[in-house]
């Protein structure tokens, strides 16, 4: 599962990120795990299926219009499951349910590319994936909006 630094990595993927964009875009990066506050046996449930984080994306577009955002929330609302189906998955019952309400199957992607490191290991390389993205999307040459 990653850490919060690593689901806030899709804002970068935005060319100019406006202030009034920034909070409901981290917002949607990391709801998600709203579930934990009730616990592990709830977790990676109904929050992190693709069809419900889409859809409060879509809401999310609805208040906060800006070009190509009706496409842009969703899909950093949906890349939180997706992160989350990349890692490991260290707490039961594994997976994730990307599909639910269409389906109860817990999916984990077979692909797992990232290891499953010790925690400070973990938070230490999203932390550098984060500063890589930060200091690359300040600091390269974006083409300008005029």
């Amino acid at each position: 599962m990653a850490y919060p630094l690593g689901h806030l990595l899709p804002l970068f993927s935005r060319k100019r990120l406006e202030k009034r964009v920034l909070l409901p875009a981290i917002f949607l990066c990391l709801w998600s795990d709203i579930d934990l506050l009730f616990g592990h046996t709830v977790h990676q449930g109904l929050t992190h299926s693709l069809i419900v984080t889409g859809f409060i994306g879509l809401i999310v577009s609805y208040f906060v219009r800006v070009p190509s955002g009706i496409v842009w929330f969703p899909c950093v609302a949906m890349s939180h499951p997706l992160i989350d189906s990349l890692f490991q998955d260290t707490t039961i019952p594994y997976g994730i349910r990307l599909f639910w309400p269409i389906s109860q199957s817990r999916i984990l992607l077979g692909w797992h590319f990232i290891p499953d490191f010790s925690w400070p290991t973990e938070i230490l390389l999203e932390f550098c994936l984060f500063l890589s993205g930060f200091l690359w999307y300040n600091f390269s040459q974006h083409p300008s909006s005029e």
